[in-house]
């Protein structure tokens, strides 16, 4: 079952937790709670593009849809504060199709703290 998001319980929840920032992965369903819920909290809404279902459509299904999936995924993230993505790759992509905001998302291994010098037997 895909879920929405867009329920009034998740809104009240929200709106007692007071988040600084609504943060949604995309592309999914989600998205468009994500999107409402920013607007009526007034809070900035942080996307961060994972999927590039784009390049899966011509695979899986008709290739006539990858311009319409460009225009959701331009539609989304034009209403995003930020876009992060998770490669320079996807960051130049992105621009070429016009979506603003395109952040690259460092998420790696902290290689300082989790040095394999620091490996322990003992801690297996």
């Amino acid at each position: 079952r895909l879920s929405s998001g867009l329920r009034w319980s998740v809104f009240s929840e929200l709106k007692q937790f007071k988040p600084d920032v609504i943060h949604v992965a995309t592309p999914g369903v989600m998205v468009w709670g994500g999107i409402l819920y920013s607007k009526l909290l007034g809070l900035p809404l942080v996307l961060s593009y994972h999927t590039h279902i784009p390049k899966y459509i011509p695979e899986y299904t008709f290739p006539w849809l990858v311009r319409p999936m460009w225009g959701f995924i331009k539609l989304w993230h034009g209403l995003a504060s930020r876009t992060l993505v998770t490669s320079d790759v996807m960051k130049g992509e992105l621009a070429s199709e016009k979506i603003p905001r395109v952040q690259l998302w460092d998420k790696g291994i902290d290689t300082d703290a989790f040095h394999p010098r620091f490996k322990s037997w003992e801690m297996r």
